[in-house]
């Protein structure tokens, strides 16, 4: 009689089935490798972060060179309004020189008149006074001014006498003085004897 046992070989199919469940993966449910790759969504935000800091870059470098040009135009109006103020002073002062020149020439004319003026009627009064003073007996072939204090007289006389006489009337008037009888001497004028002198006076007032 054979005897079969059953029960060992239910025993051992649920034992198989008990270790084919623990070994078995679930549908669905895969676990997350440790230290694996990111997720591809993640390596798009750095790019991102690095074109704006490099747009926020350009957009620095771009106010720096706008403040930049504008600073060069800025001086650029400052030399040339410093240039347009130079020039208007040297035009003014360019023409303030020349009416100062002007003005000098005007000057010096006017102290030429008169100085031509005051010449003239002192040469007037000279020539009044020393017809004056002249005696009948003498002719005045010279009149020498040296300066305008010093006069020479040159002449004939007839005879000797009336040379001191001449001299005597130009100590006399208030116009000469300091009369000096510098040469005399006889010489021959159209035949007849004459006596040539030369007198010199200093010119106190006209």
């Amino acid at each position: 009689m054979i005897k079969i046992n059953l029960l060992k070989e239910e025993a051992g199919k649920e034992k198989g089935q008990k270790k084919g469940i623990t070994s078995a993966p679930k549908k669905g449910a895969e676990a997350a490798p440790i230290g694996g790759p990111a997720p591809a969504g993640m390596g798009i935000l750095p790019v991102i972060v690095m074109l704006i800091l490099l747009f926020i870059s350009i957009l620095g470098c771009l106010g720096m060179f706008m403040m930049q040009t504008l600073k060069i135009k800025n001086l650029k109006k400052t030399v040339v309004l410093k240039q347009q103020e130079f020039e208007d002073k040297s035009k003014k002062q360019q023409a303030l020189k020349a009416l100062n020149e002007r003005k000098e020439r005007i000057n010096q004319r006017i102290n030429a008149i008169q100085q031509l003026n005051q010449d003239r009627y002192r040469s007037v009064s000279i020539l009044q006074e020393i017809n004056t003073c002249l005696p009948q007996q003498i002719w005045l072939t010279q009149l020498k001014q040296s300066g305008k204090s010093t006069i020479e007289f040159k002449g004939v006389s007839i005879t000797n006498l009336t040379i001191p006489d001449f001299m005597a009337r130009l100590e006399t008037s208030l116009m000469f003085s300091n009369v000096q009888l510098i040469e005399s001497k006889r010489t021959d004028v159209e035949g007849k004897s004459v006596r040539e002198f030369t007198i010199q006076s200093t010119v106190d007032q006209f």
